[in-house]
């Protein structure tokens, strides 16, 4: 089965080729400047939509990188509209896949992020495949920079891969600073008044009513970009960024070809399916991110307390979130993998002695909860159980299904699952969007049902998105976190740590964020004193996910019962932030400190891990997931 991320993402990039396709259409029929207008100006009225039920407003520091990257996007589009109307599609289109080499490369004297080596044979294929790209029939390898010059499309387009690059960071601090419906508005309106004030200064507005003889282009124009950016949006919610990219360039060559071959009478040859073959490979390997080995070797960068260490405890791609069966059994939740794996300890080596998927093909499988023999699962619309899975490893039994009641909407679908001290199932759904108000009281909500899927009902209200919770071992209260909502600046709001020692309380959602900050939007409806503020305010953007209070006899002895949760890492701060392992400290039911507890998975503004949960292993060790270098960490003490 498909998973919805490779959808989302190949959905997008069948949009996006769909628009290049249009463009070099009309690009044969209309000035470039004329086209301009009417490609940006098309998409304002969904754009204006999306911002107003975003919400949001325009922080300190916005308007000059905002404006900055429109004055980039109008040359390059410019650019773009010149390089498809003087030479062939399939010799301009797959050299968009130099945007990430240039950016690989900007990244070097502006950021001092030197690329790995991997990184370098990627863009050593990137440029070789744009090179070779030209190559006419009978002509060597070492014609390849004549060739690429000869082609007066090919100069053009590489110089917009280049602009297109440089838009990347000042995309990146204009958001921010503002949210991203905001920033497309700015952004497409500026680049419409932008041509517009070129065609008035040439005295040349009267080229408008070139539009109108393809009217139906710019509707499908239209249409095609609308699709193509609102499925990549919500790919990137749940998919890598790297694997994003690397499948829309792959999909756009290849296509550009297709499309040049059958509509526009191009020559197809092998050379040049090896060429996009082999930048699509650079792309890959560019945006390659640490792996399980890599992972293995970078752990002497994780700070730790003096008499703690640091282990690669299991290699399990995509790892999520984790439960200990009675016999030992670790099972491990993925997200966009679509998978369950079984982990078989090894307790001499204090490492896996073998990995197995139990389970592939679902719907965002994150969640995982042991109870009486069993494994409960949650996809994103139900909640499944495997029967007597620990006798099973090899050939696993069927799913039952325990409740399908569930939303599918992909937007902080994803759930989290344990088993409360009362014996019920408690299941989160996520708010489907950024911030709104919830579209019905299923939403944004924490709930509880039997373990057979019965008596399903909300425990607790107005949560935007927990994806890690626990009992207090001494008082059997309920804690958990919140991810805090996006686009109000690098520094607001918190996440959270919240505490509910009883059903029916509410933490503001979507009117309050923090306890204490109105939302821009909402909170004139509601003010925060109607609410449960948090226990304890978390780092803004830290994306504070699977949490624990440690039980174990391992460590010292005045850190049982404290919190440890896994900051997953900021996806839009301007400066990144997370990425790391914290504690929280509590006394008398109240949290008195926050500070972290192993960091290091950031390095130099780059992450090469992000830590997704935390579980208390049998021996009293601290095991610590990790999605995006695909490996689990076992954390110990030994005194000295």
């Amino acid at each position: 089965m498909l998973t919805p991320a490779l959808l989302l993402i190949v959905g997008a990039s069948l949009a996006w080729s769909g628009l290049d396709f249009v463009r070099k259409r009309l690009a044969d029929r209309i000035a470039a400047l004329p086209l301009l207008v009417g490609l940006t100006v098309g998409p304002l009225p969904f754009f204006a939509w999306w911002a107003w039920s975003s919400g949001g407003g325009f922080g300190p520091g916005y308007w000059l990188p905002g404006l900055a990257s429109v004055a980039l996007n109008t040359i390059a589009n410019l650019g773009y509209l010149r390089a498809v109307a003087v030479s062939p599609f399939s010799a301009t289109i797959p050299l968009l896949s130099l945007t990430p080499v240039f950016t690989s490369l900007l990244a070097v004297p502006l950021l001092g992020e030197v690329p790995a080596s991997l990184q370098w044979v990627g863009i050593g294929c990137t440029v070789l495949g744009a090179l070779v790209l030209n190559l006419a029939a009978g002509e060597r390898p070492t014609a390849a920079l004549r060739a690429f010059r000869r082609e007066p499309g090919s100069p053009i387009m590489a110089g917009v891969a280049l602009l297109w690059s440089m838009t990347v960071p000042l995309d990146k601090l204009a958001m921010a600073r503002s949210s991203p419906a905001l920033h497309a508005l700015v952004l497409t309106g500026g680049v419409a008044v932008a041509t517009l004030a070129v065609l008035a200064g040439r005295r040349e507005l009267g080229g408008l009513r070139s539009l109108g003889v393809a009217v139906g282009g710019l509707i499908l124009a239209l249409l095609f970009s609308a699709a193509g950016l609102s499925l990549q949006l919500l790919a990137l919610r749940i998919a890598n960024a790297g694997s994003v990219e690397t499948i829309k360039r792959a999909i756009g060559g290849l296509l550009a070809l297709v499309f040049g071959w059958l509509a526009f009478g191009e020559g197809l040859s092998w050379r040049r399916l090896g060429a996009v073959a082999t930048m699509a490979v650079g792309v890959g390997l560019l945006l390659l991110p640490a792996g399980p080995a890599g992972a293995a070797t970078a752990l002497d960068r994780i700070a730790l307390p003096p008499g703690f260490h640091i282990a690669l405890y299991a290699e399990v791609p995509g790892a999520r979130s984790m439960a200990w069966s009675s016999n030992g059994i670790l099972y491990v939740g993925t997200r966009d993998v679509g998978k369950v794996y079984a982990v078989e300890d090894d307790p001499k080596t204090h490492r896996a002695a073998r990995v197995r998927v139990v389970a592939q093909g679902l719907n965002m499988p994150n969640g995982v909860a042991w109870k009486d023999g069993s494994l409960w699962v949650a996809e994103v619309e139900r909640v499944i159980r495997f029967d007597d899975l620990d006798h099973h490893l090899d050939r696993p039994p069927a799913p039952v299904v325990v409740n399908a009641s569930f939303p599918r909407n992909p937007a902080h679908g994803w759930k989290y699952l344990r088993f409360g001290p009362d014996g019920k199932l408690y299941v989160p759904v996520g708010a489907p969007c950024n911030v709104c108000l919830p579209p019905g009281p299923v939403y944004a909500a924490l709930h509880r049902m039997n373990p057979d899927g019965t008596g399903l009902e909300r425990y607790a209200s107005g949560i935007r998105n927990t994806v890690g919770f626990d009992w207090d071992p001494r008082t059997g209260e309920l804690w958990f976190t919140d991810n805090g909502r996006d686009w109000l600046g690098d520094d607001a709001p918190p996440d959270e740590l919240d505490h509910a020692p009883r059903p029916g309380l509410d933490f503001g959602f979507p009117y309050c964020h923090g306890g204490d900050l109105p939302d821009p939007k909402f909170g004139r409806e509601r003010p925060c004193a109607d609410f449960t503020p948090p226990a304890q305010k978390l780092g803004p953007h830290v994306a504070s996910l699977g949490m624990r209070f440690y039980s174990g006899t391992m460590f010292p002895p005045e850190y049982r019962g404290r919190i440890f949760i896994a900051e997953h890492g900021s996806w839009n701060r301007s400066v990144p932030t997370g990425y790391r392992v914290t504690m929280v400290t509590l006394d008398g039911g109240r949290a008195v400190a926050y500070a972290p507890f192993a960091t290091g998975w950031l390095r130099e503004g780059r992450p090469w891990g992000r830590p997704v949960d935390v579980l208390v292993a049998p021996d009293g060790a601290l095991l610590v997931s990790d999605d995006y270098a695909g490996a689990i960490y076992r954390i110990s003490f030994e005194s000295r």
